[in-house]
C-alpha cells in the first residue's frame, strides 16, 4: 500500500480519532511519501522509513511521565 492510498484511508476516519492518532498518522504518511519519492539514495530511503515508523509509533510523554519511565 502506498502513500496516496494510506492518506486516502486516513481521511475517511480521521473525525473519528483522537487528535494525537491523527497527528501521529498524519506525520507518518508524510514520512513515508517522502520516502517513496527516494528513488536514488536507499540510505535515505531508509532513514525516511525509520522515521515513518517511529512517528506512527511514538508516543506523547509530558515531563513528568518521562522521568517516571
Amino acid at each position: 500500500m502506498d502513500s496516496t492510498t494510506l492518506k486516502e484511508a486516513h481521511r475517511q476516519v480521521r473525525d473519528a480519532q483522537p487528535d494525537s492518532t491523527r497527528v501521529r498518522l498524519h506525520r507518518a504518511i508524510s514520512w513515508l511519501a517522502r520516502a517513496e519519492q527516494e528513488t536514488e539514495d536507499t540510505d535515505a530511503r531508509f532513514i525516511f522509513l525509520w522515521i515513518a515508523l517511529n512517528a506512527a509509533y511514538a508516543q506523547e510523554f509530558g515531563f513528568e511521565d518521562a522521568e517516571r519511565e
